[in-house]
């Protein structure tokens, strides 16, 4: 059972079958609202928790239909469940509380509020346990900075900037990674836009650039775009405190013209025009979430090298301290260098406008790379000294992976 409200939907099910008599699919699906496809999920999902749970067995006849065995006290012990929210029945996830209470409030107007009681019903709960669930959600809301605010007398409401909101939501709808998924939460959030138009805005200038990207990446793109258009009517600011130097070198990028064609595209499509904020909030997430196919290594290098003497600069400073620190000489050796460059690129977007990035081995690469974890962490203060950020651990981890593997090139090239 995914949802909340599904629990609701067994307990129907489990009335029209209670009695023992044999009953058809489709006369459930029509007495409780649902498809025959829905009905059957449904039913699988309880027959797997009275044959495990020893309380009866639901019985099925091809052309004739379903009925329940089981004795009086078993079936009181399945009302019993079905009345225990936090019993687990069929495929459940308490974190689908958390995400259908976060759609519901993602899905409201900046000033529209939603009291407990009216969540509670909406999601089939008692509303000591929605508390809780306001609880959890409030957790995931803090990773972006957003705030669940009581209005007193009105209820909850959303308190945040439009670029956290924006990353946030994006991240909502694609945190169900299956394709299905993902497509039933765009149109979840963007029922009253024409979302078949966007996506086909974006595969022409796909095609045009000759890219070609993840199911992944596209659909941040999509989701992107839509929540630009569907915000627009707001009038809601986007941060645009940018530092002037590194926007002016943004706006030479690929990734940057890329994202001017397709709001041009969509412009002309829909007859609005969009803010030269918009085109910098989409780039930069495009940049900072690597992208596949936006630029080849060669192009990226090129424009580095020629618009970004400052990132250059650094990489070769960070090079240095290396070698004074670990006595190991790497300031001739290209190819970490480009690899670098590569991968710092997007990392000073992401530490300054975007959302840190997790490494996964970040504990091996302490245990096993100790030395030159240590030393890497003196190119914070370079960080500091060049760009006036805080890097962090989980990006010091994959400096230190490219800094190891230059090093063990240099030794065996030495051992030959």
């Amino acid at each position: 059972m995914k949802r909340s409200k599904d629990k609701f939907y067994m307990k129907q099910i489990f009335d029209c079958i209670s009695d023992g008599e044999i009953i058809a699919t489709g006369k459930i699906a029509k007495e409780i609202g649902l498809s025959e496809k829905s009905v059957r999920n449904r039913l699988n999902e309880l027959s797997d928790f009275l044959l495990e749970n020893n309380l009866g067995e639901i019985q099925r006849k091809p052309r004739v239909g379903i009925w329940l065995e089981a004795n009086e006290n078993q079936k009181e012990e399945i009302q019993k469940a079905l009345s225990d929210e936090d019993l687990q029945v069929g495929n459940y996830d308490p974190r689908d509380r958390v995400n259908e209470t976060l759609k519901i409030f993602f899905n409201l107007r900046p000033w529209q509020t939603m009291t407990t009681q009216k969540l509670a019903e909406k999601l089939f709960l008692s509303v000591p346990t929605m508390l809780k669930v306001l609880k959890e959600c409030e957790e995931w809301l803090e990773v972006y900075h957003i705030s669940l605010v009581n209005e007193r007398g009105k209820g909850y409401r959303l308190k945040s900037e439009e670029n956290e909101y924006r990353v946030a939501l994006k991240n909502l709808i694609m945190m169900k990674k299956p394709g299905e998924e993902i497509k039933e939460n765009i149109d979840y959030f963007f029922s009253n836009i024409d979302v078949s138009a966007i996506r086909k805005c974006i595969i022409q200038t796909e095609n045009e650039w000759d890219y070609h990207f993840t199911d992944e990446s596209f659909y941040e793109i999509l989701i992107y775009c839509c929540i630009a258009y569907k915000r627009k009517e707001l009038a809601l600011p986007l941060v645009s405190d940018y530092f002037p130097e590194e926007l002016k070198i943004l706006k030479k990028y690929n990734e940057y013209a890329f994202t001017v064609a397709i709001f041009e595209k969509l412009e002309e499509v829909f007859h609005v025009h969009f803010l030269t904020e918009d085109v910098l909030f989409l780039s930069i997430q495009i940049l900072c979430s690597k992208f596949i196919g936006i630029s080849d290594v060669d192009v990226t290098l090129s424009q580095v090298k020629k618009y970004d003497n400052k990132l250059v600069d650094f990489v070769d400073r960070m090079l240095k301290v290396i070698r004074d620190i670990l006595d190991v000489d790497l300031t001739s050796d290209e190819k970490v260098k480009e690899s670098l460059i590569i991968h710092l690129r997007p990392t000073i977007f992401r530490l300054r406008y975007g959302t840190p990035q997790k490494n996964a081995l970040i504990d091996f690469i302490k245990k096993e790379y100790k030395n030159v974890f240590r030393a890497s962490w003196a190119i914070s203060i370079l960080f500091e000294e060049y760009y006036g950020l805080q890097i962090t651990e989980d990006e010091i981890g994959y400096i230190v992976l490219y800094i190891q593997a230059a090093i063990e090139r240099k030794n065996i090239s030495t051992a030959r």
